[in-house]
């Protein structure tokens, strides 16, 4: 069985995220898309919320399930016996970091595959850091965010 793994922050879950998903879905018997939780990091939507989110919007997506995760990628992907990691890569300041990640991942476990996958052009410019900023200060991200996540930023955001 062809299992793969999709781990982010997704604070919030874009429109990009969302089209990742749909691409990849049908390349793999089962995708997980993993809202991974770091202590380092400071977030909108709890973790809680954010899986919460995540399941609404890929609740229409056969062979995708959303699952939370707080630890190593790696661990993640054996716990779900993943053959496949995929990392979003949406323009070439991206590339450095999720270069690194995936080098890491292959020295951890070389068994695991890790697929650096390049954003659409129509999404390649939409990080939720930018989405975050332009709903905090009243602007329209509909273009931006799946209908479920526009609703929980405005909701933030009133």
């Amino acid at each position: 069985m062809s299992v793969a793994i999709y781990p982010g922050s997704f604070d919030p879950l874009t429109n990009g995220h969302f089209d990742i998903v749909k691409r990849f879905a049908g390349h793999f018997e089962k995708l997980y898309l993993v809202v991974a939780n770091s202590s380092k990091k400071s977030y909108l939507f709890s973790h809680d919320e954010r899986v919460a989110l995540a399941k609404d919007v890929l609740s229409s997506v056969d062979g995708v399930e959303v699952v939370g995760w707080q630890g190593l990628t790696i661990d993640c992907a054996r716990k779900y016996k993943a053959t496949a990691i995929l990392r979003g890569v949406r323009a070439i300041s991206d590339f450095d970091y999720e270069f690194s990640i995936a080098h890491t991942h292959t020295q951890l476990a070389p068994e695991i595959e890790t697929f650096l996958v390049l954003a659409s052009p129509q999404h390649s410019f939409v990080a939720s850091n930018l989405v975050k900023e332009v709903a905090r200060n009243g602007g329209d991200v509909s273009s931006f965010v799946p209908k479920p996540i526009l609703t929980a930023l405005n909701q933030k955001f009133s």
